[in-house]
């Protein structure tokens, strides 16, 4: 398993710099993929671990706009910052709404890598990536993790996706159904009366 992880951090990184940001190193990636896989399979007041980790400098966060509205991402840091392990993960994770909020960190080497504050503010994002809404705010930072159920991982940079990680399998591409033969003849029948009447 700690191949795939650090496949999974070394994948990530390279997603990165394919879109000109400049990444942490692969070490750092993969320290944090690995921390935020083993707290995905820890049980927590009984239940499994949903949330997120965004991976963002606290020296070098971005300028939020002049006129900020009120549901704009922004990141709270805390009075004490805490070296991030997958209990303490865990513990932290399961004080903040998976829908609303993210848990910041940042490290220089992978032995140094903390839990500094909350990113909240986020359910325009999640609503947006998830319902498809037409508007919502990016992920904030380099780079957002989440866990989506006990062991898959999924990565994005802002709206980007870079990868994820299911049932011990790398996936580096989001699927296209569309594209799918079997789904397009299936939606034909029902879709083409409708295009027709349209046009």
């Amino acid at each position: 398993m700690v191949d795939i992880l650090s496949d999974f951090g070394e994948l990530i990184s390279k997603r990165l710099c394919e879109i000109a940001i400049t990444s942490p190193s692969i070490e750092i990636v993969s320290e944090i993929c690995r921390t935020i896989y083993a707290a995905s399979l820890i049980t927590e007041e009984g239940r499994f671990l949903r949330g997120s980790v965004t991976l963002a400098d606290p020296l070098a966060l971005e300028r939020p706009p002049r006129i900020k509205r009120a549901d704009y991402p922004a990141i709270t840091a805390f009075k004490q910052s805490f070296v991030l392990a997958s209990d303490i993960l865990a513990k932290l994770a399961r004080a903040v709404d998976q829908s609303s909020g993210s848990l910041a960190v940042w490290g220089t080497s992978e032995r140094d890598i903390v839990v500094w504050g909350v990113v909240d503010q986020m359910v325009g994002t999640n609503t947006h990536l998830n319902w498809e809404e037409e508007s919502g705010f990016a992920y904030p930072g380099l780079l957002t993790l989440i866990i989506d159920r006990p062991g898959d991982i999924t990565a994005f940079h802002g709206k980007i996706f870079l990868g994820a990680l299911r049932a011990q399998k790398l996936i580096r591409y989001e699927s296209e159904p569309f594209k799918s033969p079997t789904i397009r003849a299936n939606l034909k029948p029902t879709l083409a009366p409708i295009s027709v009447a349209i046009t």
